[in-house]
This record gives C-alpha cells, sequence and structure tokens, in this order.
C-alpha cells in the first residue's frame, strides 16, 4: 500500500497492487497532480514527486523534504533544497511486475 503525503501533512492510502503499469501511471500522476518524477530513496523506498512542481509553483511538502533529507540529500541541491507539492511513497513490493 502506497501512502500519499499531502502538503497540508494529511496522509491517504494508495493502493497499486492490482494496477498494471499504464493504470498504476496514471493513479500516480492524479496522486501528485501531473507528470511524475520518481526519487530512489536509500532505505529502498521510493518517492514520487510533481515533475513540474517548482514550475507550478506548487507549496512545501514539508513531510516530504524531511524524508529525502534523511533518505536521499542527493536531491536536494542548490535552489532546489525542499520538495513541493503532493507526493506518493512506495515500496519496492507496491510494484510487483516491475524489475528495478
Amino acid at each position: 500500500m502506497a501512502l500519499i503525503i499531502r502538503m497540508d501533512g494529511s496522509e491517504e492510502q494508495l493502493d497499486l497492487l492490482n494496477d498494471y503499469s499504464p493504470a498504476r501511471l496514471k493513479k500516480l500522476q492524479r496522486a501528485v497532480g501531473g507528470y511524475i518524477e520518481e526519487l530512489r530513496l536509500d532505505d529502498g523506498r521510493l518517492l514520487y514527486v510533481n515533475e513540474e512542481g517548482l514550475l507550478k509553483g506548487l507549496d512545501t511538502n514539508p513531510r516530504a523534504t524531511q524524508i529525502v533529507k534523511e533518505h536521499a540529500p542527493q536531491y536536494l541541491w542548490g535552489p532546489i533544497d525542499t520538495i513541493v507539492g503532493d507526493v506518493v511513497l512506495c515500496k519496492k513490493e507496491d510494484f510487483p511486475d516491475e524489475d528495478f
């Protein structure tokens, strides 16, 4: 079960297990509000963010920013030091048919 982490700190579960790649992609895009970008965390989890979130001026997502600071600080550099918009946090097990 994946987790949507919203900018306001609220959370919602997102079931991706029974979806195949095209349907899963659409669900992820709906959850973040646009095209997705995948961030691989050092603990094996995946964080999906809105690829154009900064360009769209989305608000900072404090919880997602903290997760990235702790588990993938290489994604935070220069002017990009925060994660913006709603994000989806997943485990590799959420994608049984994908080869990572």
